[in-house]
């Protein structure tokens, strides 16, 4: 039996519409992320970009108007190649999130949001040796709505076992990843991919949600708030950490925005099995509870309701955890930060032909670093 569902049946399907709206109408007018391209350590460029598919596709996929995304290579040599992300390729419509690149694997990773009819979910590709790989990440149960992916790629040193039970050092890859979700409540989600001994660990990802992680989950309520002020979580580097990161996200059970410490265990061999399990094998992490992120947190700060745009909305972190919001808005950079007085209203940073928009984000992201 084919289910439907009408807006009658959906008593968040105005929002979420609403989201759809918003993340089309910044499409159109040219608004987009400043982090859809990750540069390598050999100077090898990689940006994700919307293009036409008759522009960009090779012939075997055709020459449709239908809208893709793709992946442009610039090496350091200047030469450039484009390929469309494969999954893209319908008739459905993408919006880019973030791109990230594993040193070790020397594999880039891409995530982004993909429409189909009126849900939304967020999707994982990853390219290396000339291959793509694609993932859903698995949403909550019953309808969704998912939307700004961002993903950060941290390194963790940590202890393993060997093939004879010895202790050994070892260095893994954690690939994080959060987003925005509506189903039956709205709240921010996390997923982790490790990339241990060469292996990129696909078929184990699990999300988390991040509700949960503060203590504060339940029903949410976003009455009064504009969505650009809630439905932006980011991801950020802790150098304080062993490979950790802190998320900064909105809880709409609590109306505080939370910003949360996450690290993984970094000793396999103190771990144990799942009760009831038998005793796990030597060098398996997973199964030894070495991916379960580990939260505390960092700091909470009220909702800015202040936040209304339809440009993307960025975040910086200072040392001891204090955001900053900041977007663009035409010729301007808007930024608040989340210690501001209340009813203080966002700052303005104009640009100039001496002041171009990626050095007044980079002005923003140094002030927001100070505590």
């Amino acid at each position: 039996m084919t289910r439907t569902f009408s807006l009658s049946t959906l008593p968040r399907a105005g929002r979420l519409l609403a989201g759809l709206i918003l993340a089309l109408a910044a499409l159109g007018a040219g608004v987009a992320r400043a982090d859809t391209s990750v540069l390598t350590k050999d100077g090898t460029l990689y940006e994700v970009f919307t293009a036409r598919q008759a522009d960009v596709a090779p012939a075997e996929l055709g020459s449709r108007d239908n809208p893709v995304l793709a992946l442009r290579t610039t090496r350091p040599d200047g030469t450039q190649s484009v390929e469309v992300i494969p999954e893209t390729a319908d008739a459905d419509f993408e919006l880019p999130g973030d791109i990230e690149y594993e040193e070790s694997t020397r594999t880039v990773f891409t995530v982004y949001t993909k429409f189909q009819g009126i849900q939304s979910d967020v999707r994982f590709a990853l390219h290396r040796g000339g291959a793509w790989e694609e993932k859903s990440l698995v949403p909550s149960i019953g309808f969704y709505f998912s939307l700004n992916p961002r993903i950060l790629v941290t390194r963790q040193q940590y202890v393993d076992a060997d093939a004879d039970g010895n202790p050994v050092q070892k260095w893994r890859s954690i690939l994080s990843l959060v987003w925005w979700e509506e189903t039956s409540v709205s709240q921010a989600r996390y997923a982790a991919v490790f990339v241990e001994d060469g292996v990129l660990a696909l078929d184990s990802i699990t999300p988390y949600d991040l509700n949960e992680m503060t203590g504060s989950a339940g029903a949410t309520d976003s009455t009064g708030l504009p969505l650009s002020a809630y439905t932006y979580p980011t991801v950020h580097s802790d150098p304080s950490t062993n490979g950790g990161v802190r998320v900064c996200f909105a809880n709409l059970v609590d109306q505080q925005q939370h910003v949360l410490q996450l690290t993984f265990p970094d000793d396999l061999t103190k771990l144990t099995p799942p009760p009831g399990g038998t005793s796990a094998p030597a060098g398996d992490p997973s199964f030894a509870r070495g991916h379960t992120p580990v939260g505390r947190q960092v700091g909470a700060f009220p909702i800015d309701r202040d936040i209304q745009t339809p440009s993307p909305v960025e975040t910086a972190l200072s040392r001891v955890g204090v955001p900053t919001f900041y977007w663009g808005d035409g010729d301007k950079i808007r930024y608040i930060r989340s210690d501001a007085p209340a009813g203080t209203p966002p700052s303005t940073l104009s640009l100039r032909p001496d002041l171009p928009v990626e050095r007044a984000r980079s002005l923003v992201r140094d002030m927001a670093a100070r505590d």
